[in-house]
């Protein structure tokens, strides 16, 4: 039985494990710079964390490409290192650390595509709302698996605007013509669903053993859906089945 809800997921480090990146990025890194294994790792996570509290700031008229900014922010890291490197050098790493983890990403621990399926069978339809480029983004979709899942796919690149910005919320509302009211999003980033919670969307926020640092001050929403994994959504959405709303008095509680 269809719930009639419309059901959007974040993708990298929602469904999507996002260790791989780093990991290539770090190999990347090695070879090409010629740096010890442990000083490459290092570099990787620092270029990461900057890279991820940078791309929320460049917004509509400041909007750069999720790689661009990447490439820029990986010289600044080489170059706090007393490293000197090109910005043609920084884009290729970028570029070849994408393609080693495209090749070899992993869906998170716990999400299956059995799962997405049981939950797009009692949904409306599944849509992405992802930060990342067209290409890439679309390359990982397949990859995957997930590209028959869903039904839209909402990119930064192609609404210019990142998470959290209400813009590309709106977007993949407008993609599969649903009313906030109708619709839940889905992310294990307390920010990424405040931007959602505020368009007027219910939000499920998937609660992991270790919670990015960058969220370890933020709670859940009032108005938040806590579960523990995908599975958990099957019940919030046959309540909705019932009810016709996603229902406040169930919102707290951990599903799943």
């Amino acid at each position: 039985m269809r719930s009639g809800a419309f059901v959007f997921f974040d993708l990298g480090g929602t469904l999507v494990e996002l260790s791989g990146l780093l990991s290539a990025a770090a190999r990347v890194i090695e070879r090409d710079l010629e740096l010890q294994s442990m000083y490459a790792r290092k570099m990787a996570a620092d270029w990461a964390a900057k890279t991820t509290l940078r791309i929320p700031w460049y917004q509509g008229r400041r909007f750069l490409p999720e790689k661009l900014i990447a490439a820029r922010t990986l010289r600044e890291t080489f170059r706090g290192e007393g490293i000197s490197t090109s910005d043609e050098l920084a884009s290729r790493v970028v570029r070849e650390s994408w393609r080693i983890f495209i090749n070899r990403a992993e869906l998170r621990h716990g999400v299956t595509i059995a799962q997405l399926r049981r939950v797009r069978n009692i949904s409306s339809s599944l849509g992405i709302v992802t930060d990342g480029d067209s290409r890439e983004t679309r390359n990982l979709l397949v990859q995957l698996g997930l590209a028959r899942l869903f039904t839209s796919v909402t990119i930064s690149e192609e609404v210019r605007a990142y998470k959290p910005n209400r813009r590309i919320y709106g977007a993949a509302l407008s993609s599969l013509k649903a009313e906030p009211s109708q619709s839940l999003f889905v992310s294990e980033s307390l920010l990424d669903l405040m931007g959602a919670s505020a368009l007027g969307m219910a939000t499920a926020y998937i609660r992991r053993a270790r919670a990015p640092s960058v969220e370890k001050s933020r709670a859940p929403h009032a108005h938040t859906f806590e579960v523990r994994g995908v599975r958990g959504l099957e019940t919030i959405l046959t309540a909705f089945s019932r009810t016709g709303r996603f229902n406040p008095i169930l919102k707290n509680p951990q599903v799943g």
